[in-house]
């Protein structure tokens, strides 16, 4: 239809969810707020991109995590959406009653700051999405980059136990065998890893602030490629520094699917459960490939090879 070749972005989003728009109630529009959980230009980001994809049916009010503990209790918000685990952390610890869409903060983050606010006694409808990427997400990427690296290692501190046994049980379905080391301190990382080596053949990378941080990055990643062995990581800055790839997903990815699950929402679907980001992205390093001996495709056609995959029945 060429009379719609001309169409805003904006306005394809607004015709797309349109059905939705008729199933607010009321002649007003709802009222969400969103709670940043500090003043960066990433979450400035993703709260302007929710704002304009709820645009027509909401009106948003954006705060930061500091300006909760100073609001009054608002009964006419009609739902939450934090960024970052301190949004979160604030939102739970109020008098708000509204439901709340957490989002970019890890899985274990989450499920952490629900937990102490259910010993609290606050309830409330809570759901998330993650910023980190399920684990069988993670190993597809090694199988499809690497595939005759299948001994994996992973150092990561005890803070992120729920999610190395996450990976444990994808590796088992994929048929990967895995050894992984739990750290305390910093002076605990370069033993743990010479103990693994022999063992491993990829090493991958979790965001794990005591093992993988502007400190540790570079003898990490030295000491891995001494060994021959690529550490996939987690952002495409580790991918820039020296890590052969990583999945992750964008700010504006996470913020399209929370905006996604609060038009939902608003016209009176439940909250979803916790869940992943269904849009990711890849980056990789050709570079640190050649120098390994290993063949890498484009950065969009593994892409599409992990979306296939995760299409499979």
């Amino acid at each position: 239809m060429p009379r719609f070749r001309g169409c805003s972005r904006r306005l394809r989003r607004i015709l797309r969810h349109g059905l939705a728009l008729l199933c607010i109630s009321g002649a007003h529009a709802a009222d969400i707020e969103i709670v940043l959980g500090e003043s960066t230009a990433t979450y400035a980001e993703a709260a302007r991109m929710i704002a304009e994809d709820v645009s027509g049916r909401a009106s948003v009010t954006t705060l930061t995590a500091e300006g909760i503990v100073r609001a009054t209790k608002r009964a006419n918000v009609n739902l939450v959406i934090t960024l970052g685990l301190r949004a979160l952390q604030a939102d739970l610890g109020s008098e708000r009653i509204a439901p709340t869409i957490a989002a970019l903060l890890p899985r274990q983050s989450y499920e952490q700051a629900a937990m102490a606010a259910a010993r609290a006694n606050r309830p409330r409808a809570v759901t998330a999405v993650f910023i980190d990427q399920p684990a069988a997400r993670q190993l597809n990427l090694i199988r499809i980059v690497a595939p005759e690296r299948t001994r994996i290692g992973i150092v990561s501190s005890s803070a992120l136990d729920q999610s190395v046994h996450l990976l444990e049980a994808a590796a088992r379905d994929q048929k990967f065998s895995m050894r992984s080391e739990t750290v305390a301190r910093f002076a605990d990382i370069h033993p743990a890893l010479q103990r693994m080596l022999p063992d491993t053949d990829a090493i991958l990378a979790l965001p794990d602030s005591l093992v993988f941080n502007s400190s540790t990055i570079h003898n990490i990643l030295l000491t891995t490629y001494r060994a021959q062995q690529p550490l996939f990581g987690f952002s495409p800055s580790y991918t820039q520094s020296g890590a052969i790839a990583a999945v992750y997903s964008t700010p504006r990815q996470i913020a399209r699917q929370v905006a996604d699950s609060a038009i939902q929402f608003l016209a009176g679907a439940p909250l979803p459960p916790p869940q992943y980001p269904r849009a990711f992205s890849v980056s990789v390093n050709s570079t640190v490939a050649h120098s390994l001996n290993i063949a890498v495709d484009s950065e969009q056609s593994i892409a599409n090879r992990l979306q296939k995959l995760e299409r499979e029945p």
